[in-house]
């Protein structure tokens, strides 16, 4: 099975009260604004992720359709075991961007509409733990994430004082 195409959709929800007052810089924000991954394969079959944006959808929307569409489109869906080494593929063939913000934002949202389709190819929900690989969290949180985790948080209290 491949990945036939991978798009980004730009989803505003207007808010009418309370935090409509919120301000961001010069402008007060007055909709939740996101953008969403859809990745389908040749087989029919779709997965879907979240691409946070915090205050750029807009960016975080054309990195997808323009960094990340172009690496993916074409390769084999992995299965979850497969999923980390092809994001880390996605990672390194876009470093020149680097490894934070929005091309952290696109990639992650790539990463968890392959975990969805992984879901959906065994044909569970995926909460369920022979989803993922051994170890990993909860959906929301990305390998790319996880790796990101590993690597810069403490794991021992001696070694948490040198992170302050």
């Amino acid at each position: 099975m491949k990945i036939s195409d991978v798009r980004a959709h730009h989803i505003r929800i207007p808010y009418d009260a309370g935090v409509a007052s919120f301000r961001q810089g010069a402008s007060s924000i007055s909709a939740l604004e996101m953008v969403i991954v859809e990745v389908t394969t040749d087989s029919g079959l779709t997965g879907w992720g979240d691409a946070f944006s915090y205050v750029c959808p807009r960016t975080t929307y054309a990195a997808v359709n323009e960094m990340i569409a172009p690496q993916a489109r074409g390769l084999d869906v992995p299965d979850a075991a497969g999923i980390p080494a092809f994001m880390e593929q996605i990672q390194r063939n876009l470093h020149l961007f680097g490894r934070y913000g929005i091309t952290m934002f696109a990639i992650s949202g790539l990463d968890i509409a392959l975990w969805d389709l992984a879901a959906r190819v065994k044909g569970v929900p995926l909460h369920r733990p022979n989803v993922r690989p051994r170890g990993s969290s909860a959906m929301a949180r990305s390998s790319c994430m996880r790796r990101r985790q590993r690597r810069y948080s403490p794991h021992d209290r001696r070694s948490a004082t040198a992170y302050r």
